[in-house]
């Protein structure tokens, strides 16, 4: 059950995340025609936010229910 409660925070995380950062301007920092980069950095940027992010949402959660 504690698995499925993570991988759902993360995945709500993750797209929050990615929502996010497209309406950034990261692709600014990029050269012209790297598409690929650009891609690649707005997935690995969501994927530690998105982790850090219910990593400490999920923690949280446990301490809560824990103390109940």
């Amino acid at each position: 059950m504690d698995a499925i409660i993570y991988s759902i925070i993360f995945i709500i995380f993750f797209g929050l995340t990615f929502y996010s950062l497209r309406a950034s301007r990261l692709e600014e920092a990029f050269k012209k025609g790297r598409v690929f980069e650009i891609r690649l950095a707005y997935f690995l940027i969501s994927i530690l936010v998105g982790f850090a992010a219910s990593e400490l949402l999920y923690r949280l959660y446990s301490l809560t229910s824990a103390s109940l």
